[in-house]
């Protein structure tokens, strides 16, 4: 069964780099290397995913009836049931199950792909490599419990509790269907689901949970409480979504210029990846300085001052860009070395020529295709005098301090 699950996702890589090999337009190897960027913003992928979520959650509350293997999945359900070889049947439901939670690993095994699609040598044994080590911890729990099944004994049986997680699971995919479906929202610039509306959202759905969970109402028949009279269980889960809904409520609250300096970074991933960029984002920034998707003006202008240049490759879908732009890039010492330089914002997800040109220039410069991405140039020549990319909570200063001095006029 483990075997089934890791030499799933092996296959998928490994057919992936087999169609990409020996492809050497650079054109053709940064859409690949942007697969991520891709999927995450292409509206109709996430109009069907939102779309999914929703029917899932309504499955969940026991409103429908999902029937969720389609005829491949039956396929190898039954052969893996009616196989007379012990092993074969379960390689084929190891499949089957990978197969069904492929969407669900996509931003890991996307990863991959992209490495694998660089159409080389080294790309397709380095994704192959990866693709090996996530498939054996993903099959790691099965296999664990095969080899103990004591364990399993052991484990609580299905009963109330487990409506109740289903229920709670069902608010989750709501949350999820949202997130999605603001993607093609903004896309397509239809105005109904901007950044505070999304923020509103989520904190409906998370003051109906902690309803639910206090037991003010019920969904299904199975559960049986009083108002109030609840266990550990729904208490934990109380408490964790009080966690969530504070920073949610806090974002709601304030302005698009507020950072939160004084919050754990995972609620700041939190709240810049479920919900969608401020809309003046891009106003402030003009009005502080920055060149926003100009790299030839602000070349321009490094060169007539005598700066060097800054560049911020980032993405309006990209969280962690956000969070540098909003909780480093305002910090005193950040903006004392942003003075001295030239500021340029480059996106490279949106669907305009400007975003392909800019993550072209990133793939074929740096060979790099994540953002968050920083380079300083020397506009004299557009050669490098520092980059790095990533979250940089702690010494992103000192990493500008060492482009400008690298830099001779």
């Amino acid at each position: 069964y483990g075997l089934g699950i890791s030499g799933t996702f092996v296959l998928i890589g490994l057919i992936v780099g087999i169609l990409s090999w020996g492809v050497n337009d650079v054109a053709t190897q940064s859409k690949y290397a942007n697969l991520g960027n891709f999927i995450a913003t292409n509206p109709w992928i996430n109009l069907g995913l939102g779309i999914l979520f929703i029917i899932f959650a309504l499955w969940m509350f026991g409103i429908i009836n999902v029937n969720v293997a389609g005829a491949f999945l039956n396929k190898t359900d039954k052969a893996g049931q009616s196989a007379k070889s012990a092993y074969a049947g379960s390689l084929l439901l190891g499949v089957a199950f990978a197969i069904t939670s492929f969407s669900c690993t996509v931003p890991v095994v996307g990863t991959l792909l992209v490495v694998a699609a660089a159409g080389t040598a080294g790309g397709l044994i380095t994704s192959l490599y990866g693709m090996v080590v996530y498939g054996i911890v993903f099959a790691a729990p099965f296999v664990a419990l095969s080899l103990f099944p004591t364990v399993l004994e052991k484990m609580p049986r299905s009963g109330v509790w487990m409506e109740t997680l289903k229920i709670v699971f069902g608010f989750i995919e709501i949350a999820a269907a949202v997130k999605f479906l603001w993607v093609p929202d903004l896309e397509w610039n239809l105005g109904l689901l901007p950044r505070n509306v999304v923020l509103g959202i989520f904190l409906i759905i998370g003051i109906i949970l902690i309803g639910y969970l206090l037991g003010l109402y019920t969904i299904g028949t199975a559960e049986k409480i009083k108002p109030f009279n609840i266990g550990k269980g729904r208490v934990v889960g109380i408490a964790i979504t009080l966690m969530v809904l504070y920073p949610i409520g806090k974002s709601l609250n304030s302005p698009p210029t507020y950072h939160y300096a004084n919050m754990p970074r995972v609620m700041e991933e939190l709240i810049e990846s479920l919900v969608p960029p401020p809309p003046t984002e891009d106003e402030i920034a003009i009005e502080e300085g920055w060149f926003v998707d100009n790299y030839d003006e602000a070349l321009l202008k490094a060169k007539a001052e005598g700066k060097p240049l800054f560049l911020d490759f980032t993405g309006v879908y990209c969280a962690n860009c956000r969070v540098m732009e909003r909780r480093v890039f305002p910090t005193g010492p950040v903006k004392e070395q942003f003075d001295k330089m030239v500021l340029a914002r480059l996106y490279v997800d949106k669907k305009d020529s400007l975003s392909t040109v800019y993550a072209r220039m990133q793939f074929e410069r740096y060979q790099q295709a994540t953002q968050p991405y920083y380079v300083i140039l020397d506009p004299s020549n557009e050669s490098t005098l520092a980059d790095t990319g990533g979250y940089i909570p702690n010494g992103f200063e000192d990493f500008l301090a060492k482009g400008i001095s690298n830099y001779t006029p």
